[in-house]
């Protein structure tokens, strides 16, 4: 059976969690990715080497985008959640040594009645909420190109 080539270089001023990080407990990254001005298409690569994964548990990783290092205003721009098969809604729970990628851009609308309106976002980070009891150690890495 033939697998994809999901070899990515990786570049250290692209790292949103370091490899080796278990996330226990809800939160944000501290390392913030800038992704310069203009529009962005970045995969967002997961590399999960360990797992918690009991009767409920998931971890819901969200992709967040900014104007500003703060986040004073966070933008999801993606989600990827591992854990529990009945949590995560896959017929399996997520095996660990395992690379998730998830592709998304930095475009935001920040009206909720202008749906013409839409802006670009320069940083990005990742945030995370637990649900019951489970764990994720994991490398968390982004890669671009500017389109």
């Amino acid at each position: 059976m033939a697998h994809q080539n999901m070899q990515f270089l990786q570049d250290s001023a692209m790292v949103l969690q370091a490899a080796g990080t278990t996330n226990t407990t809800n939160g944000s990254g501290s390392l913030v990715v800038d992704l310069g001005s203009g529009y962005q298409e970045v995969d967002v690569i997961f590399d999960v080497s360990a797992v918690a994964v009991g009767t409920g548990e998931v971890i819901t990783y969200n992709i967040q985008g900014a104007s500003d290092t703060a986040f004073t205003t966070a933008y999801r721009l993606g989600t990827v959640q591992f854990g529990d098969t009945a949590s995560i809604g896959q017929p399996v729970d997520t095996c660990p040594g395992t690379r998730h990628i998830v592709h998304v851009n930095n475009v935001v609308h920040p009206s909720a009645t202008v749906a013409s309106q839409q802006e670009t976002v320069r940083y990005m980070r990742i945030n995370w909420v637990r649900g019951s009891t489970g764990s994720v150690t994991a490398g968390i890495f982004a890669t671009y190109q500017r389109r």
